[in-house]
């Protein structure tokens, strides 16, 4: 029977094996799955907000074991993986904490119209493996909220850490109505395309995402895809590098650049260029890489094989075509995917590196000298999650913001999330909104109720 190997990234060791589920198990997950769906959406909303608050602070009074499990297979550093299981305890209690009322349209002597909502059954909940556990979090508290019953189905690259979350939250619940699919693409796809899938929440790559489109065509549910980014960072000549580096720096380099909304190219003003390049040099080269539960490492491996060979085939891409590799550009000997952080220059947006998304620690550094020039530049891609302005003037950052054609834009900061705030993309990074009040309407769906008195 095939079997899936979850590997330590940082020294290639096997921390776990699965068996591949068979197409009967996950036809018998979905029957399971839409019998709980009955008893637990009966369960009135203030029932299943005790619930989320209980299941918040299990997870949170575990919260350094799950780290670790997290760090072993994902290879972030410790303290990065303590900071997302505090991330899915924090929206947890945020939707325990929000209501779902119906709204009246008109109430008077003839006619009654409310418009109420409804839960839409089993939802296949899709993962990646960067964030494994805080992208749990964004989709499955409301999904339950909501009154949904929800199979996960984790990367194969990091399911370890979801798979115990669920362990733990399922305490809290009625039996089935949140599962585990640990599988791989093939699991996923048909997953995707069961009819007993009511609506489907995927992250993850833009080409998986474009197949589970295609794939869940025949029976058309309701599909929420946050995808690919390639986020641009515009440094205007008046930003404080004193002030804001690193946060510039981070932005680029957190989970060493293996998140979805991270600085993936950066414009910069030629007259702040050279010392912009200096610092990153320096702070590159000064990085302590290693395993992520080793003290004080702030830089762990990239994640997979497949990956560190992405983002290897596109340095060299750039390098070949005369780019120059400031700081960085290898691979680091020994076990582990481990890959240096990078910085590129002397390089133009038809180099693959700019074009495509790299999700890696590897970060191109282009210049330019008139504003509307790199607005136009950030804005010439597919991609449309995120971006960001920095500058010493908000007035401007504002409306330079404004221009920047993607659903998230920061001044002065990147990667910032409130989880209040609804978070998704515009063109091809994605459909659907996740968070807040816009989060959990993707998990409801509309009744219009019209009632003639008389």
């Amino acid at each position: 029977m095939p079997k899936i190997v979850v590997k330590n990234p940082a020294s290639l060791e096997v921390i776990e094996t699965f068996p591949v589920p068979e197409i009967s198990e996950i036809d018998l997950m979905i029957n399971n799955s839409k019998k709980a769906f009955i008893k637990w959406k009966a369960f009135s909303l203030s029932q299943r907000q005790e619930i989320l608050s209980k299941a918040a602070d299990a997870i949170e009074a575990r919260k350094d074991e799950l780290a670790k499990l997290l760090t072993s297979e994902q290879g972030k550093p410790f303290h990065e993986s303590n900071r997302e299981i505090g991330a899915i305890t924090s929206v947890f209690r945020l939707y325990a904490g929000m209501p779902i009322k119906p709204e009246i349209i008109q109430d008077n002597e003839t006619t009654q119209i409310i418009v109420d909502q409804e839960p839409y059954g089993v939802c296949a909940l899709i993962l990646p493996w960067n964030y494994p556990v805080g992208l749990l979090g964004w989709k499955l508290a409301p999904c339950l909220l909501a009154g949904n019953t929800a199979i996960v189905k984790p990367s194969q690259f990091a399911p370890l850490a979801v798979i115990k979350c669920i362990e733990i939250i399922s305490d809290f619940l009625p039996d089935n109505v949140v599962q585990p699919l640990p599988g791989g693409d093939q699991e996923g796809v048909y997953l995707t395309r069961h009819p007993g899938i009511a609506r489907i929440s995927f992250t993850g790559s833009q080409n998986t995402g474009k197949n589970i489109l295609k794939s869940a065509s025949e029976n058309l549910p309701k599909i929420t895809l946050e995808m690919s980014g390639n986020d641009a960072a515009i440094i205007l000549p008046d930003c404080d590098l004193d002030k804001r580096f690193e946060s510039i720096f981070w932005g680029c380099f957190f989970n060493i650049g293996q998140i979805c909304v991270a600085i993936k190219r950066i414009y910069v003003h030629e007259s702040i260029a050279p010392e912009l390049i200096r610092r990153f040099k320096e702070k590159t080269e000064a990085m302590k890489i290693g395993n992520g539960l080793e003290p004080g490492v702030q830089m762990g491996p990239i994640n997979n094989e497949k990956q560190l060979l992405k983002v290897y085939e596109l340095v060299e891409d750039a390098r070949n075509l005369g780019a120059t590799i400031v700081a960085g550009g290898n691979k680091i000997l020994g076990n582990g995917y481990f890959f240096q952080p990078t910085v590129l220059t002397d390089l133009d947006d038809s180099f693959r590196i700019v074009r495509e998304e790299q999700f890696g620690p590897a970060i191109p550094i282009l210049t330019y000298s008139d504003i509307d020039d790199a607005i136009t530049r950030a804005n010439n891609t597919v991609y449309g999650l995120g971006g960001s302005i920095w500058t010493e003037d908000i007035e401007i950052g504002k409306k330079l913001a404004k221009k920047l054609e993607c659903g998230t834009v920061w001044v002065n900061a990147h990667m910032l999330v409130e989880h209040r705030a609804p978070f998704g993309g515009w063109k091809q990074s994605g459909m659907g909104r996740e968070l807040g009040e816009a989060g959990l309407k993707e998990f409801l769906q509309t009744r219009t109720l019209y009632m003639v008195k008389s």
